[in-house]
């Protein structure tokens, strides 16, 4: 059907099918929080911890066995995080435990697409002015489109598959990511590169010989990140040459740019100081030190952030190298208001230098995990925009299924 031959409605929702109905969530849901202080996370915990945070942290105990919508209550900027999960879990003190209390008009997990496509609604009405956060009214009076249970579940349908491959290939991802971090760190952490039969170097009796970062492979040598590679360190640009519309280069100016490893630019540059290409290694420098990721373009480095461009032969080996010591240069960081690392604490960090027969092996690898990597990626940024186009229309009812 087309929107020409249904009949809509204007509401507090918005415009809706006629035969759709709005009820505020006071009546449709019910909703707790959680109990627990976020410093309650246990790195290896058993199950997962929902807290403010974007990130799933994870606890040793569980207070909630049912499938739910953890809402955060609170945030710096307004942008409250929202998922859905089913087991068992804990919950930070301000992190919301929503619920359908009746599952023959009201699906959960239509219930948690509704709550989403509300998140900016969200940062609109919510209070405070340091930190914004949801009270039990907004969230009461939420008034939440509902039509008919089966269309609920159709519209699911469609969404949930589309999750289901974003979070497919996370999870390839993911295991790519630590097959490569396992290559390098047999390599050239263990020493258990192939020797000339093919058979693990050092456990085969491949001779070793001294050096100041201990035994390392005869014929390897120790240097510096300088040595494999170029560094950009960013300069914010003056803030007068901001911009949300697009104009210019996406600025990185720190953490809150990045999403884990992927870059997720809230401004634009019309005047970029600090430049890096499309395929140079980005990572924060500031305050969070870390968030590795590969640039898909061109980007303007803000003071927060800088770039490390491989020279020829090292670039794999430069991203794993730099994954393997960011803990280590996380402790170098100096300041005192925001610590962060320096131009020489970065270069000067000490690392191994390869033969060039295993390096260009590795490096032929790795190529091949990282295409697959960028693939996916690829594959994932295109499904999420077609959900991210779909949810509104469908949670709206212009779409009809």
């Amino acid at each position: 059907m087309n929107k020409q031959q249904i009949k809509y409605k204007q509401t507090d929702a918005g415009e809706i099918p006629n035969n759709w109905r709005v009820v505020p969530m006071g009546e449709i849901a019910v909703f707790t929080t959680g109990k627990l202080n976020s410093n309650a996370a246990v790195k290896e915990g058993k199950y997962p911890f929902f807290t403010c945070s974007p990130d799933t942290l994870k606890i040793d105990s569980y207070a909630f066995d049912k499938e739910a919508i953890l809402l955060a209550g609170n945030n710096a900027e307004g942008k409250f995080s929202i998922k859905f999960y089913n087991g068992k879990f804990d919950a930070y003190q301000r992190t919301y435990v929503i619920n359908s209390n009746k599952q023959s008009e009201l699906d959960n997990r239509y219930l948690f697409y509704s709550l989403e496509n509300f998140l900016e609604h969200f940062r609109e009405v919510s209070l405070g002015s340091a930190t914004r956060f949801l009270t039990a009214k907004i969230l009461n009076n939420l008034p939440i489109p509902l039509p008919q249970i089966a269309e609920q579940k159709q519209i699911v349908s469609i969404l949930s598959s589309l999750d289901d491959k974003i979070e497919l290939n996370k999870k390839i991802n993911k295991t790519l990511e630590e097959i490569g971090k396992a290559f390098f760190k047999r390599w050239f952490v263990d020493f258990e590169f192939p020797n000339e039969e093919g058979k693990p170097y050092k456990s085969n009796g491949g001779e070793m010989v001294d050096s100041e970062l201990g035994e390392i492979p005869k014929g390897w040598d120790v240097g510096e990140i300088g040595d494999i590679a170029n560094l950009i360190m960013g300069l914010s640009p003056k803030s007068k040459y901001y911009n949300i519309q697009g104009i210019g280069l996406p600025l990185l100016n720190g953490a809150s740019d990045f999403d884990r490893d992927n870059i997720i630019p809230k401004k634009f540059t019309s005047q970029p100081t600090r430049i890096a290409k499309s395929g140079d290694i980005i990572f924060c420098i500031r305050a969070t030190i870390g968030n590795i990721s590969i640039a898909e373009r061109e980007y303007c480095l803000g003071r927060g952030v800088a770039a490390l461009e491989p020279k020829n032969g090292y670039y794999h080996y430069t991203l794993f190298e730099l994954k393997r010591v960011i803990e280590t240069l996380t402790s170098k960081a100096s300041g005192s208001v925001i610590k962060g690392l320096s131009k020489d604490d970065i270069l000067k960090n000490k690392l191994v230098l390869p033969s060039k027969d295993t390096l260009a092996l590795f490096e032929l690898i790795l190529g091949r995990i990282l295409k697959e990597i960028i693939l996916n990626k690829s594959n994932t940024k295109s499904v999420t925009t077609i959900r991210d186009s779909l949810l509104p229309r469908l949670m709206s009812g212009r779409l009809r299924v």
